[in-house]
C-alpha cells in the first residue's frame, strides 16, 4: 500500500498554493510552540470542577420519555440553591421559556421595513453601484488556445507495386540446307501429328561392263572389265552417271518472343541493378554507375504460367521453365507533386522553408526528391469565462470602509484538476510495473508521401464521442450506478490495453464483464464492434468522420490513432522513414510515432513532469512512453505544471453565478422572519 500513500499524500501536498486557508495553518503551526508553554494541565479531569468520565445522565439514554428525569432533576436544583454552577444553568433556562414573548404584528415597522426592502432593495437602499462603484464583468482565460505541428510534402512520385507480365511466345520454323528441298509434310499416325523431311538429291559416276564381263581394278588403278569366258580378254570399263534421292529431317529454329509490358519500367532501372527474371535481389547490391532521378527497382518476380513445361508448336515439342513472369516494379517519377494545397494548412502558421527529408545518393552531390513543410495550427480556440470583478473596489458604511480588493478566485479549476490527477493515479497504476500516468505507442503511416496518408486528423470530434461520460449517457443512462469521470476515454484504448478498460468500465458499470469485453479480452471483438454495443450513434458519427477524412483505406488501429489525435490525447514523436527500396534507397514510406494517453491531463503531466526530471521522450522509431515511477511521481512539483488546457474541460461545468444570484433574489420575501422556506 505505500505507493498509493505516496501518490494520495503527493497529490494532497499539491493543494497548498498560497491560499489563505494554508497560510493561516502555517501561522498556527508557527505559534504552536508559545501556546504549547500555556498548557501544562496533566489531564481535563484534574482542571474541570466536576468531571467525571461516566456521569449518571447516561442513563437517559433510549428512554422513551424525559418528562420524569427533567422534573427530578429540576427539584433538585431547587433545593440545592444557587451554590451549584449547573443547576444555576437549568434553573435560568427553565424559567426564561416560562416568560412570555410579545407577539410581533405585520404592522411592526421593524416587519414592514424588511418587507419593503425585500420587494426593491434598489428603492430603499440605494443602487449597489453606488456601494460598489468599480464591480464590473472581466473576461478571464480559464485555458489558452492549443496548437500543433502538422507537415506536408512537396516530392518526386512515388508509385509503388506496379505490376506488369511478360508472356512468351515460341515460333518453330522448319527449313531444309542448302541444296536440299523441302520441308516435307507426311501424317505420322503414331504421333498424330507431321514429320517434317528435307530431300537431299546427289549424283555419282559409276563404271557399268557389259554383259558377260566383271569389273576389276587394274593394278594400275583403273577400272576395267574382264570377259568371264576369256580372263584375259579386257576392255575399259564403261562410266555410267547415277542419281540419288534420300529423306532427311527437317531442322527446326525455336524463337523466343516476349510480349514483354514490363519493359518501360525495365528501362528505367538503374544499369547493372536489374536481375533475370526470377532472381532475387543480390544482397548489398550496389550501383555500377550514375543514375537517374526517374527511376525504378524491380521488387518482385514471379513466375505465373510454368506448367506444362513442354509444349507441342508447329509440330516440334519446346520446353521452357517459365510461360509468363509477373513482376513488380517500385518506382520514382520524374514527376512533382504536393499535398500542401489543403485548405486546413490555409489557416495554420508556416515554421519556416521546406526542409529536405530525402536525398537521392547516385548523384553527387545528392539531389533531394522530398521536402517537407511544418505548420503550427491551432487545434482549439482560447477558452474564456466572464467573471464578476471588484478587484479595486471598498466598501463602505457610515463613513467605515473595508478593501474588498481580491480578484475572481480562479482555485475551482485548479483543485479540481490536481483531485482528478490523483484519482487516475489511483485508478490506472500499473500494479505490476508501478507507474502511473502511463501512455501507449500509437503510430501512422504517410505511404508514398502523402497519396496514402493515415496520419490525417480523423474529424471525429473524439473530445464529446469517446469519454466514459458520454458512453455512460449513450447505454442508457446508467450514470448512477458508479462514480466516473468525463476526462477520461478509456474505449479508445481496447487495443493498446484492454486491461486498462475493464478498470475504467468497471468504474461505470460496476463489477462483472459484459460479452462486450469478454470479446476483447479473447481478443475475438473488434474496438468499432464493442462501441457500437456500447454507443451507436456516436460511432456512426465517428466513423462517417473517418470516412470523409480518407482513412477508411487506412489499417483500424490508425484509423484509432487519428481520433485519439482529434482528441488531444497524443504526445507528438516525430517521424521516420520505415520503408526503402533495398538498392536505390528511396523512402517509400513514413511512419509517425505518437505516445497516447487515455487523458488530456495525463499527457500534460507526462510532458511537464518529464520536463522537471530531464527525461525525454526517446525517438520516433523508440519511443518511451513509460509514465512515472512512484518515486518519480513523488518528485514532481504539480505547483511548476502549467496546467490550464485541462481547464477547459472543466470551465463549461462551472456554476453560473447570475442564475444562482436570480435563484436567492426569487425566495428572499419567503426568507424574512420564518415566512416560508428559502
Amino acid at each position: 500500500m505505500k505507493p498509493w500513500l505516496g501518490i494520495l499524500g503527493l497529490v494532497c501536498a499539491a493543494h497548498a498554493w498560497g491560499q489563505a486557508h494554508d497560510e493561516g495553518v502555517a501561522a498556527g503551526r508557527a505559534a504552536n510552540p508559545t501556546l504549547r508553554a500555556f498548557i501544562n494541565a496533566p489531564s481535563a479531569q484534574s482542571v474541570v470542577p466536576g468531571y467525571n468520565s461516566a456521569p449518571p445522565e447516561t442513563g437517559y439514554y433510549g428512554l422513551p420519555n424525559l418528562a420524569a428525569p427533567s422534573a427530578a432533576l429540576l427539584a433538585q436544583c431547587r433545593a440545592a440553591g444557587p451554590a451549584d454552577v449547573r443547576c444555576q444553568a437549568i434553573t435560568t433556562a427553565h424559567d426564561s421559556a416560562a416568560n412570555p414573548r410579545p407577539a410581533i404584528a405585520s404592522t411592526d415597522p421593524a416587519v414592514v421595513a424588511a418587507t419593503a426592502i425585500a420587494n426593491d432593495p434598489t428603492a430603499i437602499l440605494g443602487a449597489i453601484t453606488g456601494t460598489y462603484a468599480a464591480c464590473g464583468t472581466q473576461q478571464r482565460l480559464v485555458s489558452a488556445a492549443t496548437f500543433d505541428q502538422q507537415s506536408c510534402y512537396d516530392y518526386y512520385r512515388r508509385a509503388q507495386d506496379q505490376g506488369c507480365r511478360k508472356t512468351l511466345t515460341v515460333r518453330v520454323d522448319w527449313s531444309c540446307p542448302t541444296g536440299q528441298t523441302g520441308p516435307n509434310a507426311t501424317f505420322n499416325p503414331v504421333t498424330g501429328d507431321d514429320d517434317l523431311t528435307c530431300t537431299e538429291t546427289t549424283t555419282r559416276i559409276d563404271p557399268t561392263c557389259p554383259a558377260g564381263f566383271d569389273l576389276f581394278v587394274a593394278a594400275t588403278g583403273d577400272r576395267l572389265c574382264r570377259e568371264q569366258a576369256n580372263p584375259t580378254n579386257t576392255i575399259p570399263a564403261t562410266p555410267v552417271t547415277v542419281t540419288l534421292t534420300r529423306e532427311l529431317p527437317a531442322i527446326a529454329t525455336e524463337t523466343d518472343l516476349w510480349d514483354n509490358a514490363c519493359s518501360p519500367l525495365e528501362a528505367r532501372v538503374p544499369p547493372g541493378l536489374l536481375p533475370p527474371d526470377g532472381a532475387a535481389l543480390a544482397p548489398g547490391a550496389q550501383a555500377l554507375g550514375p543514375g537517374v532521378l526517374d527511376k525504378c527497382q524491380r521488387t518482385t518476380s514471379t513466375c505465373s504460367d510454368a506448367l506444362p513445361a513442354t509444349r507441342r508448336i508447329n509440330s516440334k515439342d519446346v520446353t521452357r521453365a517459365c510461360w509468363q513472369w509477373t513482376n513488380s516494379f517500385d518506382c520514382v517519377d520524374l514527376d512533382p507533386t504536393s499535398d500542401c494545397r489543403q485548405p486546413r494548412f490555409g489557416q495554420c502558421a508556416g515554421l519556416g522553408p521546406p526542409r529536405c527529408i530525402d536525398q537521392d545518393a547516385f548523384f553527387a552531390p545528392p539531389v533531394c526528391t522530398a521536402w517537407r513543410t511544418d505548420f503550427r495550427c491551432q487545434t482549439r480556440a482560447a477558452i474564456y469565462d466572464t467573471v464578476a470583478d471588484c478587484g479595486t473596489q471598498q466598501f463602505c458604511a457610515d463613513g467605515t470602509c473595508w478593501d474588498t480588493g481580491h480578484p475572481p478566485d480562479a482555485d475551482f479549476a485548479r483543485t479540481v484538476t490536481l483531485l482528478e490527477a490523483q484519482r487516475e493515479a489511483g485508478k490506472y497504476l500499473d500494479v505490476n510495473a508501478l507507474r502511473v500516468f502511463k501512455g501507449y505507442d500509437n503510430r501512422c503511416d504517410k505511404k508514398l508521401f502523402g497519396l496514402v496518408n493515415c496520419c490525417n486528423r480523423g474529424g471525429s470530434n473524439a473530445s464529446g464521442l469517446f469519454s466514459n461520460l458520454s458512453l455512460i449517457l449513450a447505454a442508457g443512462g446508467q450514470a448512477g450506478r458508479a462514480a466516473f469521470s468525463s476526462y477520461t476515454y478509456d474505449a479508445l484504448f481496447t487495443s493498446d490495453a484492454p486491461g486498462l478498460v475493464v478498470s475504467g468500465f468497471e468504474a461505470l458499470f460496476g463489477t462483472g464483464l459484459d460479452s462486450g469485453l469478454a470479446g476483447i479480452l479473447a481478443g475475438d471483438l473488434a474496438v468499432a464492434d464493442f462501441v457500437l454495443s456500447l454507443a451507436p450513434g456516436p460511432w456512426t458519427l465517428a466513423m462517417l468522420a473517418i470516412q470523409y477524412s480518407g482513412l477508411l483505406s487506412c489499417p483500424q488501429p490508425q484509423q484509432v490513432t487519428a481520433m485519439k489525435r482529434d482528441a488531444n490525447l497524443c504526445q507528438d514523436l516525430g517521424e521516420y522513414c520505415s520503408r526503402r527500396l533495398p538498392i536505390i534507397r528511396t523512402c517509400m514510406e513514413q511512419t509517425h510515432t505518437f505516445c497516447c494517453f487515455n487523458s488530456r491531463l495525463a499527457r500534460l503531466i507526462n510532458a511537464q513532469g518529464r520536463a522537471q526530471l530531464g527525461r525525454g521522450w526517446g525517438t520516433a522509431e523508440q519511443p518511451d512512453c513509460s509514465g512515472f515511477s512512484v518515486a518519480e511521481l513523488q518528485a514532481l512539483d504539480f505547483a511548476r505544471m502549467d496546467l490550464s488546457e485541462f481547464y477547459a474541460e472543466i470551465a463549461p461545468t462551472l456554476p453560473n453565478t447570475q442564475d444562482a444570484v436570480n435563484g436567492i433574489a426569487n425566495k428572499l420575501p419567503q426568507c424574512y422572519f420564518g415566512q416560508g422556506q428559502c
